[in-house]
Formats: structure tokens, sequence, C-alpha cells
């Protein structure tokens, strides 16, 4: 995991979430090794003033976490962009409308006679989908 300085503005999040111009000095945070049969990894990373549990001490802002995915033999890791959003304490905020950025990546074909033909597994595009479908009340930005 590598966590990355804040970022200038809001429109550089949709740059940095592809993993391109990642701001700022890298700071590589400890590797966790999962088990093979593992569905799900839940990943934690305390922020705030506390050292003694590993925390890091961030002012306000939004910060790139990337994350590498990797088997056993390290062949062709996949990176996987997440951001960091860490408020003021102190500083009284307005609220802050949540959004969800997803890619969503399916191959298809149009029929000859004109109809959208999704190819690949279908289900695989439902299951990616899900979290889109659990929370209908988060607004959806769509990367193509």
């Amino acid at each position: 995991m590598s966590l990355y300085g804040a970022v200038e503005d809001a429109g550089q999040v949709a740059t940095t979430a592809k993993g391109e111009d990642l701001p700022g000095n890298r700071r590589r945070l400890p590797g966790i090794d999962v088990a093979a049969a593992d569905a799900t990894v839940t990943v934690r990373v305390a922020i705030g003033s506390d050292r003694s549990r590993g925390a890091i001490d961030l002012p306000p802002g939004v910060y790139p976490l990337v994350l590498e995915l990797s088997d056993e033999t390290f062949n062709q890791p996949v990176r996987v962009v997440t951001h960091v959003v860490v408020m003021s304490a102190t500083r009284p905020t307005t609220p802050r409308t949540v959004a969800v950025i997803a890619r969503l990546d399916q191959p298809f074909r149009w029929s000859p006679d004109g109809r959208l033909e999704v190819t690949g597994d279908p289900d695989l595009l439902f299951r990616n989908t899900a979290p889109l479908r659990d929370h209908p009340e988060f607004p959806l930005t769509v990367m193509p």
C-alpha cells in the first residue's frame, strides 16, 4: 500500500483515481499477507495523532491510497486506487455529498439489427455493479 500527498483540487481526483499524476511524496505502508481462500479482506489505516496505534497524522485533505494486489508469485500485480478523506476535527464543516466512482468494463457489440449485446460474463457485470444497487442513495459517476 502507498499513501500519496493530498490532491490540490476536486478535478484531480478523477485523474488520481486512474493512478495517474499521483501527488507529493509516497509513503509505503506495511504489506498484508492474505490466505488464498479469503474472499474478503478488510484493510484499516489509522489516521490521527495516536502514534501508539501506528496512526498517520494527516492534515485535512483528500489523499490517494494505492493498493497493489498480487498472488504469491508477485506476477502482474493489480493496482487499485482509492482515496482517504481527512476532515478537520476542530473546524465545523458543511455536510459533503458522498459519491461513488465506478469503472465498468464489459465487452459489448452492436447486433446487425442495432441492439446492444453484452458479451463476456453477464454474471461478472452483475456482481461488479452490486454495490451500486445496494446503495442507490449515493450519486454515481461511471468512468468509461
